[in-house]
């Protein structure tokens, strides 16, 4: 062929990357090793929260019947020996944190991530397989 179209151009036609393709190029991962349901590491950055807004409805503080204290519903603080602190808490601008909606990760590969609190997988719900169930089981002796 090169003898009868010495100048033809031999590379394949240029393609716009979709935005998937440019996905695994940059994370360095591929539909295999990343996708929903594979357990993966991650580092923990930063609890995300909700700030209350000063006419939240619902606020009911609970007090502790083993050490007496009030425990804010927001932000689960337990040490507020009076009812009174807890409502200077709500009410003093930026003192409740507030309400834990998720968590901010960075996994392995740099990537930045997310886990909603609902959608976070909580300890109880753990049901390993293979070599971590040992691993697993000699953890909750320890406890």
């Amino acid at each position: 062929d090169e003898l009868t179209n010495r100048y033809a151009d031999k590379r394949v036609p240029y393609h716009a990357l979709t935005d998937e393709e440019r996905f695994y190029l940059l994370s360095n991962e591929t539909p295999e090793t990343f996708k929903e349901g594979i357990i993966t590491l991650c580092k923990v950055i930063a609890i995300a929260r909700r700030k209350p807004k000063g006419d939240e409805p619902d606020i009911q503080p609970k007090r502790n019947e083993e050490n007496g204290m009030w425990q804010c519903p927001l932000c689960l603080r337990d040490n507020f020996p009076e009812l009174s602190e807890i409502w200077n808490h709500f009410d003093t601008t930026g003192s409740c944190p507030g309400q834990a909606v998720g968590i901010r990760v960075r996994l392995d590969n740099s990537l930045r991530g997310f886990i909603a609190t609902k959608k976070h997988q909580r300890q109880q719900d753990y049901k390993p397989r293979g070599q971590d169930q040992d691993r697993y089981a000699d953890k909750r002796k320890s406890r």
